[in-house]
Order: structure tokens, then C-alpha cells, then sequence
């Protein structure tokens, strides 16, 4: 089986370093983008080396345009089936409903625990699995629950 490749895209560098330690930890490839003109071009140049990424992880909110205008343009290159978590640190309703529009899989809010990221990532990658052989690492337990900054 294949290690799951995630794209992280986050503009924060603390809150992308202690997420980048999260998802390594638990045997995940990362590659990550700070912006989402970057996260843009790291997708397609995957995808037209048809090694598309297994997950998505979009900050809402990026200082060029927002993650949701980041899965608009790649549902609009005709993928609809990677996985898409948002992340923000605004719990409103419409956090849910764009990313309902865009067909994310969930939204996680910063800074609930890394506990709830980590689930939301295996649910994610558990619907792929089987179809396409991607393999799902156990999540490590941590002692105490960490707080993403």
C-alpha cells in the first residue's frame, strides 16, 4: 500500500508547523503551501503527473484568496472526489455551508483539539481507502490533548 500524500495548505507558519508535526507523526507524507496560489499549483502539477493527492487540508481564510475559492477552482478542474477538510477558526454556519458546496468532507475548528483532527483525517482517508488502495495509518493516542495555536 501507498503512503497517503496530504496537501496542507495554511498561512499561519505556527499553526502549519504544529500541524505538519500532527500528520508526520502519524506517517503521513506532507507537502505543504502557504498561500493559495502555491496550494493551486502544487495540486495541478500532481495531478498532471497523475499522482493526485490523497487529502486535502484547506485554511478557510489565505491571504490571496480563501480556501474555499482554493476547492472551487479544483472541483472546476473536474475533481470531485479528493477529500477536503477546511480549517478555520470561525464556527459559523456559513463555514458549513461553503464547504458543503464544494463537497469538503468536514470542517475542523481551530483550535479544537488535535484529537478532532486527527479523526477527521482517518474518517477522511477510510471513505478512499478501499477504492484506492491507500493505506491508513493508526493515529497515534496522545497522553494529553494539544491545542493547534
Amino acid at each position: 500500500m501507498k503512503q497517503s500524500v496530504i496537501l496542507l495548505v495554511e498561512d499561519n507558519a505556527d499553526t502549519r508547523a504544529a500541524l505538519d508535526l500532527l500528520l508526520r507523526d502519524a506517517t503521513f507524507r506532507v507537502e505543504m503551501a502557504g498561500n493559495g496560489a502555491q496550494a493551486l499549483h502544487l495540486y495541478r502539477a500532481r495531478r498532471a503527473e497523475d499522482a493526485p493527492y490523497d487529502l486535502l487540508v484547506l485554511d478557510a481564510a489565505l491571504p490571496d484568496f480563501s480556501g474555499f475559492a482554493v476547492a472551487e477552482e479544483i472541483r472546476a478542474d473536474g475533481d470531485q472526489q479528493t477529500p477536503i477538510i477546511f480549517c478555520t477558526a470561525y464556527d459559523e454556519p456559513i463555514a458549513h455551508a461553503r464547504a458543503h458546496l464544494v463537497q469538503a468532507h468536514d470542517v475542523w475548528f481551530k483550535p479544537d483539539a488535535m484529537t478532532d483532527f486527527k479523526e477527521l483525517l482517518t474518517n477522511a482517508l477510510t471513505h478512499l481507502a478501499p477504492a484506492s488502495n491507500v493505506a491508513v495509518p493508526k493515529m497515534p493516542h496522545p497522553v494529553h490533548e494539544k491545542r493547534c495555536p
